[in-house]
């Protein structure tokens, strides 16, 4: 079964500007004396950016931004433990020695800065 299109002559609108040849393909390597590689310089690579694409500058923002919401939680849930640590520390102590001074420091200690730490903790996550 074949098609037949009508067919209709048309003057096409393109004009050549300009002809350029075709460049002469290099020979390949195997091809080449054995000490013609060492006279062959290659040719200059252009400078090119590789953060210049607009994809990359995405990507990288992203990246930031993931990093820093990481950070963010790390160093929050670092300094509540560091607190907790010395609140045992300090639990151990007064436990040590219950002196009222002791037991006192370690209450007040607890009630200052362990429990809103871990209230900031817990409403911030």
């Amino acid at each position: 079964m074949e098609l037949d299109f009508p067919t209709t002559e048309r003057r096409s609108t393109v004009r050549v500007i300009a002809q350029r040849g075709i460049p002469e393909q290099p020979m390949p390597y195997s091809q080449l004396a054995p000490g013609a590689l060492a006279s062959v310089s290659s040719p200059p690579i252009p400078n090119s950016d590789p953060t210049s694409s607009p994809s990359q500058t995405v990507y990288q923002t992203q990246m930031l931004a993931t990093f820093d919401v990481i950070a963010k939680i790390l160093s929050t849930r670092i300094i509540l433990l560091l607190s907790v640590l010395g609140g045992f520390v300090m639990a151990y102590l007064a436990m040590a020695n219950p002196i009222n001074l002791t037991l006192a420091t370690a209450a007040i200690y607890n009630l200052t800065v362990i429990g809103p730490l871990i209230w900031l903790t817990a409403t911030r996550s």
